[in-house]
């Protein structure tokens, strides 16, 4: 994703941005230039392509539209923010308008070398940060994401981690948590009490729902969802990891899990994601590595109909692309080819569900992070889509 401005670098943006330049120069929107720092939209520079070349990649990917507030899209995003990786920090913070909720990686539920239940990763909190991506206008709701690392789970337990998570929420002054744990008869006492905890503080928690199953049908039942749905604000479903080798998320399969979530009549409530990353067999393939592949090989784009992605004609690596047929290149060497799909405009699904997040903020390429933010040519929500 973006190397996105430090403090001096972010003056200097505001500086133009406030300045009465009527230049659309399309200089590098970071300002490491002399002239006018204005860039237009990427639906101004024709960006919003099913082809694009290589080279307008290249040209593009490190300029973002000096417009860093306009939400274009009307329905809710959520932004995952990973400690290993400082871009999708900064990208937090720059695009802080666009988002609903961020959710930074930081907290683990385990059990302690007592066999107790504890809280780890506090450490990660950073308060600057929070203050910043808030702002001093209304900014997105700060939900961190708690990963439940436990073997087991007593009821006394479920007791001690709601005390634990509803403590560090008020002490830490968050708006709320999303708690990635199996959905399970086991571990539903735990998401009830939580979430009414949660609500009863004023809080706000979403819950995580993992990929559907090969055939589109969910992997935790529509009754366990029902039971839990009226404790929870939001789930954050993954929408991708379809597959290691081909389609990491092809569009049959996604209509198909859209279609399995229509019983439950709560379409408000979740959120779908895409990735901002591919994997080269085990390893991801951030925007370094994809720059470099387009830089080498220098590939031909061509529009894949039926699974709804761009590939380079005559070359040995596949891409991923954006929503709508946006030109959103990544890069992904065969044979382990995984792409995600594009949601073309006359066929997206009908009733979806809201919008999402992206698990790896930060990973992808600037190009994606610019088009994902501003969803293209959606005028309702009918597709979801997940940023970081």
């Amino acid at each position: 994703m973006m190397e996105l401005l430090r403090v001096s670098g972010l003056l200097v943006l505001l500086a133009a941005l406030s300045s009465p330049c009527a230049s659309e120069d399309t200089c590098d929107a970071l300002g490491e230039t002399n002239s006018c720092t204005f860039v237009r939209s990427v639906f101004e520079r024709d960006l919003l392509q099913r082809t694009p070349s290589y080279q307008s990649i290249l040209q593009e990917e490190k300029r973002h539209s000096s417009d860093v507030d306009t939400k274009r899209f009307a329905g809710e995003t959520l932004g995952y923010v990973t400690p290993w990786n400082n871009h999708g920090y900064d990208t937090a913070k720059l695009f802080r308008s666009k988002f609903t909720y961020i959710s930074p990686v930081w907290y683990q539920i385990r059990h302690s070398d007592h066999g107790k239940p504890i809280l780890t990763g506090g450490h990660d909190v950073d308060v600057g940060w929070i203050a910043a991506v808030r702002g001093k206008v209304a900014g997105p709701h700060i939900v961190p994401r708690f990963m439940f690392e436990m073997n087991s789970l007593s009821p006394q337990e479920s007791t001690r981690i709601v005390q634990l998570i509803r403590q560090e929420v008020k002490s830490q002054g968050f708006d709320g948590i999303t708690l990635e744990i199996p959905v399970l008869q086991v571990t539903f006492d735990l998401i009830r009490s939580l979430g009414q905890a949660l609500k009863e503080d004023g809080h706000l928690f979403i819950l995580v729902l993992p990929t559907s199953q090969r055939n589109g049908q969910l992997t935790t039942p529509t009754e366990l969802i029902a039971k839990v749905l009226p404790f929870v604000h939001r789930f954050s479903m993954n929408a991708y990891d379809y597959s290691s080798m081909g389609p990491n998320a092809p569009l049959p399969w996604l209509k198909a899990t859209l279609e399995a979530l229509k019983p439950l009549k709560s379409n408000e409530k979740f959120l779908i994601g895409l990735a901002f990353y591919g994997y080269d067999t085990r390893d991801p393939i951030v925007a370094s590595k994809y720059r470099e592949l387009l830089e080498t090989h220098r590939p031909a784009i061509e529009w894949d109909g039926s699974a709804h992605v761009q590939q380079p004609l005559g070359q040995s690596f596949d891409v991923v692309i954006t929503p709508c047929g946006v030109g959103m290149l990544f890069p992904l060497p065969k044979p382990a080819r995984r792409v995600l799909p594009l949601p073309p405009i006359d066929s997206r699904p009908s009733r979806a569900v809201h919008v999402g997040a992206d698990w790896r903020s930060g990973l992808g390429h600037r190009t994606r992070t610019r088009l994902f933010l501003r969803p293209p040519l959606i005028t309702k929500p009918e597709i979801a889509i997940q940023f970081g």
